[in-house]
């Protein structure tokens, strides 16, 4: 159309006889076209640049809702993590007092250990001392024991009277019997 309006300018200008206010609608109809098609280029340049932002606040509104649900995820995981930590704070506070209190009870035994190996080493030495005394005493009897002659046993009447009948049970004779009866005798 800007075509068209300066070919028609040149015609009416080249002309004999110019109406100049036909060129002045010319020349406001070119400046008209000129604005308008500037106009235009502007608004697709707005166009382009809204599409391009829109595609980027889209883009940036996805990265958004996908990091939210990323950082509810990680929350529930944190939550997770969180309550298994405290449980094993609580273990490790029941481990650890039973730790000490486990220590306290074998210092208490090492302790109880120690008197005992005190006593041990007192008692062995006791021992020991005892030992040695047993040993000088029977050393001592033996020196002085005499020689000790073998005695004929004398028989009480009881003794006599449980052996007879021990061997009457057992079916022997007893030779006691013809003493006795030479006692009777005589």
């Amino acid at each position: 159309m800007l075509a068209v309006i300066v070919i028609a300018m040149l015609a009416a200008v080249l002309s004999s006889t110019i109406n100049w206010l036909a060129v002045i609608w010319m020349v406001i109809a070119a400046m008209w076209v000129v604005c308008a098609r500037f106009n235009q280029l502007t608004a697709e340049d707005w166009k382009q640049l809204y599409d391009t932002q829109s595609k980027v606040f889209n883009t940036l509104r996805q990265r958004w809702t996908s990091t939210n649900d990323e950082l509810v995820e990680l929350r529930g995981k944190y939550q997770t993590l969180d309550d298994d930590y405290l449980k094993l704070a609580k273990q490790n506070e029941a481990t650890s007092k039973e730790n000490v209190q486990l220590h306290e009870r074998v210092d208490d035994l090492r302790k109880q250990n120690s008197v005992y190996a005190e006593k041990y080493q007192t008692a062995a030495q006791d021992l020991d001392n005892v030992t040695q005394k047993v040993e000088e005493l029977t050393q001592t009897l033996e020196a002085k024991k005499p020689t000790q002659k073998s005695a004929k046993r004398e028989y009480t009447e009881q003794d006599q009277a449980r052996i007879r009948e021990e061997m009457k049970s057992a079916g022997m004779k007893p030779k006691t019997k013809k003493r006795r009866q030479v006692d009777d005798e005589d």
